[in-house]
């Protein structure tokens, strides 16, 4: 008798078992859910699988994320970046719960090699000028990389960058749009109308070699302190420059505020000349140099017979939304924040058909701005 008790009791532990992993199934004795993380930070594209540990072991888990836009999950727990923001993904078996903070970040890993006409994205990332024209006008583009010549960044806006995290300095971009309608002056008293002021006090390095329009372009072309000449303008002269003395450098810092610049990049400023000239020779392509240069009015200087310049420029602008851009104008004079002495600086004058000229101008003349900056990789 005792034998076939002992039979039957192996049948009913069977059927006790099975209603024990059905219970699991179904998540109605679920006691626990742990997830294997509790906050990850994650780059966009970037994916990361979450396990779940349940109690008993044997529950199904289903996954869920608080906002798909951000990060999605899916039914094995792979949870995937998708855009900059927070999200919370969430384990979930028989009514119990666990979450896990997911932040996502923008991936401002730029690529090893960048080239003049890229795209320079709002998030701070590379948009390689040969992307086809329907991902360039869905990007949010806010500008264009002209020079990538490590030599040329100065010291001061590596120093800048690199107290912003950024590892490295890369290159200059320019702004898609001019930094105001109107043309601006460099420099003016609104109370007085007068336009002598010397910024060589604040540490300025006037480009000008009276009688030698060689020496003087030498020392214009050498000029990419474009950054630092504003910041210098706003940290010593801080009352006039926000009295307006200063328009043309307003209006290019002023410009930060209708196209925010990201973490790995300066402020947008006022370009210097050396770095108006490499605007030139980057999109033109062409030979642009004291060998064909000819002097003008004893110390400035101009380049003859040399067309396409303009449309050069705006072409690299081609596949961008109009709604985003201003093309460069076709006979457009503008300002560099290059000194020539306490009452003129220096000017570009585009002449898409004929001529660039470069001279130096009172600074109370109204000429048009086109910001650029300095950025680099985090």
């Amino acid at each position: 008798m005792a034998d076939m008790k002992k039979y039957f009791s192996f049948p009913a532990a069977i059927a006790a078992a099975c209603l024990m992993v059905l219970s699991c199934e179904d998540g109605s004795d679920v006691v626990s859910v742990t997830i294997s993380e509790s906050d990850i930070q994650l780059k966009t594209g970037d994916s990361l699988r979450l396990e779940a540990q349940t109690v008993p072991s044997a529950a199904a888990v289903s996954w869920s994320s608080s906002d798909y836009e951000v990060a999605t999950v899916d039914a094995t727990g792979l949870v995937k970046a998708v855009s900059e923001g927070s999200a919370t993904v969430i384990a979930e078996a028989g009514g119990v719960r666990d979450s896990c903070n997911v932040t996502v970040q923008p991936d401002r890993t730029l690529p090893s090699r960048i080239v003049p006409g890229d795209f320079f994205l709002a998030d701070g990332s590379i948009l390689s000028k040969d992307a086809d024209a329907e991902t360039v006008r869905n990007a949010d583009v806010i500008g264009i990389v002209f020079c990538v010549d490590l030599k040329k960044i100065p010291e001061y806006d590596a120093g800048y960058l690199s107290d912003n995290g950024v590892i490295m300095a890369r290159g200059f971009v320019m702004a898609l749009k001019e930094a105001s309608e109107t043309s601006q002056m460099w420099y003016k008293d609104p109370y007085t109308g007068a336009y002598l002021r010397d910024e060589t006090e604040i540490g300025f390095t006037d480009a000008l070699v009276e009688g030698d329009s060689y020496g003087t372009f030498e020392l214009s072309d050498a000029d990419f302190s474009g950054f630092e000449k504003t910041c210098l303008v706003k940290e010593f002269r801080t009352d006039a420059y926000n009295a307006g003395y200063y328009p043309a450098m307003l209006a290019a810092d002023e410009y930060n505020d209708y196209v925010p610049v990201p973490e790995n990049a300066t402020p947008w400023y006022l370009p210097s000349c050396g770095q108006f000239f490499e605007i030139i020779r980057n999109f033109a392509d062409i030979r642009f140099d004291e060998s064909n240069m000819l002097p003008i009015n004893d110390d400035d200087f101009m380049w003859e017979n040399i067309t396409g310049i303009v449309e050069a420029i705006n072409a690299s602008m081609d596949k961008v939304s109009d709604n985003l851009k201003d093309p460069v104008n076709d006979t457009g004079v503008y300002w560099t924040s290059t000194t020539s002495s306490s009452t003129q600086a220096r000017y570009v004058y585009l002449d898409n058909g004929w001529s660039v000229i470069c001279m130096k101008a009172n600074k109370n003349e109204s000429y048009l701005v086109r910001p650029i900056l300095t950025f680099g990789s985090f």
